[in-house]
């Protein structure tokens, strides 16, 4: 008889252990899925050009190795000179060549070299800021891996275009 209690409370202590190990698992998915949920909104909001910029800088400092004064420095006039370059040529449409007339072909070939210019002018004033608290080796370098992360948002972009079937003006095209 005391073998067939101890039996029964054996069964009666494992099925109680087994509904709370599967009444915590319930709670650990919930509590992942609610996380998962989470990160994708943070994912899903767009960062601005200034948060973006940011980021890029304090990656190429750490990157670079730079302490933690020189970093600051990098990054805020980093910062700067971005905002000039954004200032420089606000975003155009673009309109295609064929429907363009020779003066208009003109006019956008010295407006492009302009730009250059303008653009260069910047590089060189900044180039000097950067000089004043980095080493020329360091300033290469973060040349270097700045052209590297364009060149990676360039690549990105490009799939996100494929991703969704090309340009705005693609999918109209085809609708």
């Amino acid at each position: 008889m005391r073998h067939k209690i101890f039996i029964a409370l054996l069964a009666l202590m494992m099925s109680a252990a087994g509904n709370t190990a599967t009444a915590q698992q319930k709670d650990n998915e919930t509590q992942r899925t609610e996380q998962a949920k989470q990160r994708k909104d943070k994912q899903r909001q767009r960062m601005t050009r200034e948060q973006l910029a940011e980021r890029q800088a304090r990656y190429i400092a750490q990157s670079i190795a730079l302490d933690e004064e020189t970093a600051e420095k990098y990054v805020r006039t980093f910062c700067e000179y971005q905002k000039e370059v954004w200032a420089l040529r606000p975003e155009k449409k673009a309109k295609k060549q064929a429907g363009m007339s020779e003066s208009e072909i003109e006019k956008n070939i010295n407006d492009n070299f302009d730009y250059t210019e303008k653009l260069l002018a910047i590089r060189k004033k900044y180039y000097k800021e950067y000089s004043k608290f980095m080493t020329q080796r360091q300033i290469q370098r973060a040349y270097e891996m700045e052209r590297k992360a364009m060149g990676h948002l360039a690549k990105r972009k490009a799939n996100m275009k494929d991703r969704k079937g090309g340009t705005r003006q693609q999918r109209r095209t085809r609708q």
